[in-house]
């Protein structure tokens, strides 16, 4: 009997290790994918462009905005627009993330309001 008990508690935590490593493991292989198509380009403003399409390709298709620095300017790239030099961080939460140096999650706060939203249908 207490085999048996000893045998199921670690099949349990071998699925629950098997679901971990397999989670890590598409969260490489989406990040190797990217890194490899930005690896491609040459150029900032190529690198800039590539790593935007990159992403929303790998994340199905959703518009993705980046901005970064160089010396004394700030540009945000995206795919609807393109290239573009910026005087003002107009996005709160990015303008927070390099204030704090830290990274915000949005998309997950998406998804739990999405969620709330359907429920109530």
């Amino acid at each position: 009997m207490k085999n048996k008990h000893y045998l199921e508690d670690e099949n349990r935590r071998l699925n629950e290790r098997l679901r971990i490593l397999a989670s890590e493991k598409s969260h490489y292989q989406l990040v190797s994918g990217i890194l490899t198509e930005i690896a491609k380009a040459q150029g900032l403003e190529n690198i800039a462009l590539q790593a935007v399409f990159s992403i929303m390709n790998a994340l199905g298709g959703m518009n993705v905005l980046l901005y970064y620095r160089t010396e004394k300017s700030w540009y945000c790239c995206d795919v609807s627009s393109g290239l573009k030099e910026i005087d003002v961080i107009d996005d709160p939460l990015v303008q927070n993330s390099i204030d704090e140096g830290i990274f915000n999650r949005l998309h997950h706060r998406l998804w739990h309001i999405h969620r709330l939203h359907d429920s109530h249908f």
